[in-house]
Protein backbone atom coordinates (compact mmCIF):
# COMPACT_ATOMS: atom_id res chain seq x y z
CA UNK A 1 0.00 0.00 0.00
CA UNK A 2 1.32 3.31 -0.95
CA UNK A 3 2.22 6.17 1.87
CA UNK A 4 0.31 9.14 2.03
CA UNK A 5 -2.66 10.80 4.00
CA UNK A 6 -6.44 12.36 2.67
CA UNK A 7 -9.16 13.41 4.50
CA UNK A 8 -12.15 11.15 5.99
CA UNK A 9 -15.30 11.02 4.07
CA UNK A 10 -18.29 13.27 4.58
CA UNK A 11 -21.28 11.63 4.27
CA UNK A 12 -25.34 13.34 4.84
CA UNK A 13 -28.24 10.94 6.04
CA UNK A 14 -32.12 10.89 6.36
CA UNK A 15 -33.55 11.90 9.78
CA UNK A 16 -30.46 13.55 11.62
CA UNK A 17 -27.88 10.55 11.86
CA UNK A 18 -24.52 12.90 11.14
CA UNK A 19 -21.93 12.35 9.11
CA UNK A 20 -18.08 11.60 8.93
CA UNK A 21 -15.95 14.28 9.91
CA UNK A 22 -11.84 15.08 9.68
CA UNK A 23 -9.65 15.51 11.50
CA UNK A 24 -9.61 12.36 11.27
CA UNK A 25 -7.23 11.09 8.61
CA UNK A 26 -6.07 8.27 6.74
CA UNK A 27 -2.55 7.25 6.99
CA UNK A 28 -1.47 4.94 4.21
CA UNK A 29 1.46 1.96 5.87
CA UNK A 30 3.89 0.25 3.33
CA UNK A 31 4.13 -3.05 5.41
CA UNK A 32 2.05 -5.03 7.41
CA UNK A 33 0.58 -2.82 10.94
CA UNK A 34 0.90 0.62 11.94
CA UNK A 35 3.42 3.07 10.35
CA UNK A 36 7.07 2.62 12.37
CA UNK A 37 8.02 6.07 11.67
CA UNK A 38 6.21 9.96 11.39
CA UNK A 39 4.17 12.02 13.73
CA UNK A 40 0.56 11.44 14.32
CA UNK A 41 -2.38 12.86 16.04
CA UNK A 42 -4.96 10.76 18.10
CA UNK A 43 -7.81 9.68 15.12
CA UNK A 44 -5.41 9.04 12.50
CA UNK A 45 -5.32 5.59 11.12
CA UNK A 46 -4.50 3.17 8.70
CA UNK A 47 -5.04 0.07 6.60
CA UNK A 48 -2.45 -2.19 5.86
CA UNK A 49 -2.53 -4.53 2.82
CA UNK A 50 -4.45 -7.24 4.37
CA UNK A 51 -7.05 -5.39 5.44
CA UNK A 52 -6.45 -4.71 8.99
CA UNK A 53 -6.91 -1.74 10.51
CA UNK A 54 -5.19 0.46 13.17
CA UNK A 55 -5.99 3.74 14.66
CA UNK A 56 -3.66 6.15 16.63
CA UNK A 57 -4.71 6.65 20.24
CA UNK A 58 -1.55 8.81 22.11
CA UNK A 59 0.20 11.59 20.27
CA UNK A 60 3.34 11.30 19.70
CA UNK A 61 5.91 9.82 17.31
CA UNK A 62 5.62 7.93 15.86
CA UNK A 63 2.71 7.38 18.35
CA UNK A 64 0.55 4.64 20.08
CA UNK A 65 -1.49 2.31 17.34
CA UNK A 66 -4.52 -0.09 18.16
CA UNK A 67 -6.15 -2.88 16.14
CA UNK A 68 -9.35 -2.23 15.50
CA UNK A 69 -11.87 -4.93 14.66
CA UNK A 70 -14.94 -4.37 13.03
CA UNK A 71 -13.93 -1.08 11.56
CA UNK A 72 -12.45 2.27 11.72
CA UNK A 73 -12.96 4.22 15.10
CA UNK A 74 -13.55 7.70 15.78
CA UNK A 75 -11.62 8.61 18.66
CA UNK A 76 -10.86 11.62 21.03
CA UNK A 77 -7.77 11.35 23.12
CA UNK A 78 -8.83 8.92 26.22
CA UNK A 79 -12.04 8.05 25.23
CA UNK A 80 -12.86 5.45 22.18
CA UNK A 81 -16.88 6.21 21.21
CA UNK A 82 -18.80 2.79 21.65
CA UNK A 83 -22.29 1.36 21.87
CA UNK A 84 -22.66 -1.64 23.58
CA UNK A 85 -18.90 -2.31 24.10
CA UNK A 86 -18.43 -2.11 20.33
CA UNK A 87 -16.79 0.35 18.57
CA UNK A 88 -18.32 2.52 15.93
CA UNK A 89 -17.67 3.62 12.40
CA UNK A 90 -17.01 7.22 12.39
CA UNK A 91 -19.41 7.94 10.04
CA UNK A 92 -21.95 7.33 12.92
CA UNK A 93 -20.00 8.69 15.42
CA UNK A 94 -19.24 12.49 14.42
CA UNK A 95 -20.85 14.90 15.61
CA UNK A 96 -21.48 18.65 13.48
CA UNK A 97 -20.43 16.48 10.03
CA UNK A 98 -23.07 16.91 8.12
CA UNK A 99 -23.09 20.17 6.00
CA UNK A 100 -26.15 20.89 5.05
CA UNK A 101 -27.27 21.04 9.24
CA UNK A 102 -28.06 24.73 9.65
CA UNK A 103 -24.82 26.05 11.56
CA UNK A 104 -24.47 25.33 15.37
CA UNK A 105 -25.94 22.30 15.20
CA UNK A 106 -25.25 18.75 15.32
CA UNK A 107 -28.74 17.32 14.44
CA UNK A 108 -31.85 18.27 12.18
CA UNK A 109 -34.67 15.94 12.61
CA UNK A 110 -35.64 16.03 8.54
CA UNK A 111 -33.74 16.88 5.91
CA UNK A 112 -34.74 20.32 4.16
CA UNK A 113 -34.13 18.96 0.52
CA UNK A 114 -37.25 19.39 -1.59
CA UNK A 115 -40.16 17.38 -1.64
CA UNK A 116 -39.53 16.13 2.06
CA UNK A 117 -41.34 18.21 3.81
CA UNK A 118 -45.09 18.85 3.78
CA UNK A 119 -45.65 22.11 5.16
CA UNK A 120 -47.31 22.99 8.04
CA UNK A 121 -48.71 20.56 10.68
CA UNK A 122 -51.77 20.04 12.76
CA UNK A 123 -51.35 22.49 16.28
CA UNK A 124 -50.63 21.16 19.39
CA UNK A 125 -52.59 20.92 22.14
CA UNK A 126 -51.93 23.80 24.76
CA UNK A 127 -50.31 22.44 27.73
CA UNK A 128 -49.89 19.40 26.86
CA UNK A 129 -46.25 17.60 25.14
CA UNK A 130 -45.42 16.19 22.28
CA UNK A 131 -42.22 14.32 21.70
CA UNK A 132 -40.50 13.30 18.29
CA UNK A 133 -37.95 10.63 18.06
CA UNK A 134 -33.81 11.37 17.53
CA UNK A 135 -30.72 9.23 16.94
CA UNK A 136 -28.14 10.54 19.25
CA UNK A 137 -24.60 9.33 19.72
CA UNK A 138 -22.49 9.03 23.06
CA UNK A 139 -20.48 12.09 23.98
CA UNK A 140 -22.72 14.81 21.68
CA UNK A 141 -23.15 18.01 23.77
CA UNK A 142 -26.87 19.04 23.79
CA UNK A 143 -26.84 23.12 24.52
CA UNK A 144 -29.73 24.15 22.67
CA UNK A 145 -32.79 22.95 20.90
CA UNK A 146 -35.11 24.85 17.91
CA UNK A 147 -38.24 24.31 16.33
CA UNK A 148 -40.15 25.88 13.58
CA UNK A 149 -43.77 27.22 13.46
CA UNK A 150 -45.93 26.71 10.50
CA UNK A 151 -48.31 29.62 9.15
CA UNK A 152 -50.01 29.91 12.61
CA UNK A 153 -48.26 32.33 15.21
CA UNK A 154 -48.24 31.82 19.02
CA UNK A 155 -51.10 33.95 20.47
CA UNK A 156 -50.57 34.99 24.29
CA UNK A 157 -48.42 32.78 25.38
CA UNK A 158 -48.13 31.47 28.79
CA UNK A 159 -45.33 28.95 28.45
CA UNK A 160 -42.61 27.66 26.37
CA UNK A 161 -39.89 24.88 26.79
CA UNK A 162 -37.97 22.01 24.77
CA UNK A 163 -37.23 19.11 26.94
CA UNK A 164 -35.12 15.68 25.78
CA UNK A 165 -36.21 12.32 27.17
CA UNK A 166 -34.46 8.55 27.12
CA UNK A 167 -35.70 5.85 25.10
CA UNK A 168 -38.26 5.33 28.20
CA UNK A 169 -39.35 8.83 28.58
CA UNK A 170 -37.01 9.67 31.59
CA UNK A 171 -36.45 13.56 31.58
CA UNK A 172 -32.57 14.19 31.14
CA UNK A 173 -32.57 17.78 30.35
CA UNK A 174 -34.77 21.01 29.51
CA UNK A 175 -34.63 24.65 28.18
CA UNK A 176 -35.90 27.56 30.64
CA UNK A 177 -39.44 28.25 30.13
CA UNK A 178 -40.16 31.09 27.43
CA UNK A 179 -43.28 32.12 28.78
CA UNK A 180 -45.10 35.03 26.81
CA UNK A 181 -42.51 35.69 24.87
CA UNK A 182 -43.45 36.20 20.59
CA UNK A 183 -42.86 33.07 18.35
CA UNK A 184 -43.99 34.38 14.76
CA UNK A 185 -45.40 32.21 11.81
CA UNK A 186 -42.90 30.27 9.72
CA UNK A 187 -40.14 31.23 12.26
CA UNK A 188 -37.30 29.60 14.40
CA UNK A 189 -37.72 29.79 17.99
CA UNK A 190 -34.38 28.32 19.96
CA UNK A 191 -34.29 27.99 23.67
CA UNK A 192 -30.88 26.99 25.35
CA UNK A 193 -30.82 23.94 27.90
CA UNK A 194 -30.76 25.86 31.22
CA UNK A 195 -32.10 22.15 33.54
CA UNK A 196 -30.99 19.04 34.13
CA UNK A 197 -32.93 16.15 35.59
CA UNK A 198 -31.32 14.07 37.89
CA UNK A 199 -31.82 12.58 41.92
CA UNK A 200 -35.67 12.72 41.09
CA UNK A 201 -35.61 16.88 40.86
CA UNK A 202 -34.82 19.44 37.95
CA UNK A 203 -32.00 20.97 38.58
CA UNK A 204 -30.42 24.80 37.08
CA UNK A 205 -30.95 28.15 37.22
CA UNK A 206 -33.25 29.94 34.41
CA UNK A 207 -30.92 32.29 31.99
CA UNK A 208 -28.25 29.73 32.83
CA UNK A 209 -26.79 27.35 30.59
CA UNK A 210 -26.32 23.66 31.47
CA UNK A 211 -25.16 21.51 28.99
CA UNK A 212 -26.28 17.71 28.76
CA UNK A 213 -24.11 15.12 27.38
CA UNK A 214 -25.69 12.83 25.29
CA UNK A 215 -24.09 9.28 27.81
CA UNK A 216 -24.85 6.47 25.60
CA UNK A 217 -25.53 6.15 21.81
CA UNK A 218 -29.13 5.69 20.77
CA UNK A 219 -32.81 6.56 20.85
CA UNK A 220 -33.95 9.73 22.45
CA UNK A 221 -36.79 11.82 22.49
CA UNK A 222 -37.51 15.76 21.92
CA UNK A 223 -40.76 17.10 23.41
CA UNK A 224 -41.88 20.28 22.87
CA UNK A 225 -44.77 21.97 25.25
CA UNK A 226 -46.70 25.27 24.40
CA UNK A 227 -49.36 26.46 26.83
CA UNK A 228 -50.97 29.47 24.66
CA UNK A 229 -54.93 31.08 23.58
CA UNK A 230 -53.40 29.60 20.33
CA UNK A 231 -50.58 27.40 20.13
CA UNK A 232 -48.48 27.57 16.76
CA UNK A 233 -48.30 25.17 14.49
CA UNK A 234 -45.16 23.55 13.31
CA UNK A 235 -43.16 23.04 10.01
CA UNK A 236 -42.69 18.94 9.23
CA UNK A 237 -43.72 16.36 7.01
CA UNK A 238 -46.41 13.94 6.79
CA UNK A 239 -45.87 10.95 9.34
CA UNK A 240 -47.61 7.34 8.24
CA UNK A 241 -50.34 6.36 10.59
CA UNK A 242 -49.38 2.64 10.46
CA UNK A 243 -45.88 2.71 10.58
CA UNK A 244 -44.93 6.24 12.65
CA UNK A 245 -46.41 4.12 16.04
CA UNK A 246 -44.04 0.97 15.59
CA UNK A 247 -41.67 0.62 18.21
CA UNK A 248 -39.68 2.75 18.93
CA UNK A 249 -42.21 5.47 17.92
CA UNK A 250 -41.12 8.18 15.79
CA UNK A 251 -44.03 10.73 17.69
CA UNK A 252 -45.80 10.57 20.62
CA UNK A 253 -48.37 12.78 22.36
CA UNK A 254 -49.44 12.90 26.48
CA UNK A 255 -52.64 13.25 26.96
CA UNK A 256 -52.46 11.87 30.65
CA UNK A 257 -50.46 15.31 31.82
CA UNK A 258 -52.59 18.42 30.71
CA UNK A 259 -51.97 22.18 31.67
CA UNK A 260 -48.29 21.88 32.30
CA UNK A 261 -45.80 24.73 33.53
CA UNK A 262 -42.85 22.36 33.86
CA UNK A 263 -41.48 19.60 32.17
CA UNK A 264 -42.93 16.24 33.41
CA UNK A 265 -40.36 13.85 35.13
CA UNK A 266 -41.93 10.88 32.96
CA UNK A 267 -44.58 11.82 30.26
CA UNK A 268 -46.76 8.97 29.00
CA UNK A 269 -46.83 8.19 25.36
CA UNK A 270 -50.75 8.10 25.41
CA UNK A 271 -51.30 9.01 21.44
CA UNK A 272 -48.57 8.05 18.69
CA UNK A 273 -49.10 11.02 15.92
CA UNK A 274 -52.06 12.40 16.30
CA UNK A 275 -50.29 15.68 17.65
CA UNK A 276 -49.72 17.21 15.37
CA UNK A 277 -50.23 14.89 12.92
CA UNK A 278 -47.24 14.22 11.44
CA UNK A 279 -43.03 14.62 12.11
CA UNK A 280 -41.61 18.46 12.49
CA UNK A 281 -38.18 19.75 11.56
CA UNK A 282 -36.86 20.40 14.74
CA UNK A 283 -32.86 21.11 15.15
CA UNK A 284 -30.13 19.82 18.39
CA UNK A 285 -27.20 21.65 18.91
Amino acid sequence: MTTGTQDAPVGGFPLGLPGAVAPTRYVGATTGGAPATGTFAVGDFCIDETGAVYVCTVLGTPGTWVAVTGGVQSITAGVNVTLGGTAQNPIVNAAEANPLIPLTFFFESLPRAPGVSTGTLAALTSGEISFFVGLFIAGQVVNKIAFWSGTTALVTGTHQWFALYDANLNALCATSDDTNVAWAAAAEKSLTVDFQYFAGAWHGVAGTADPFTIPASGVYYVGIMVAATTVPTLRGSALDGTLGPVAPAYAGHDTTHSGQTTPGASPALVDNNAQPGGFPYFLVG
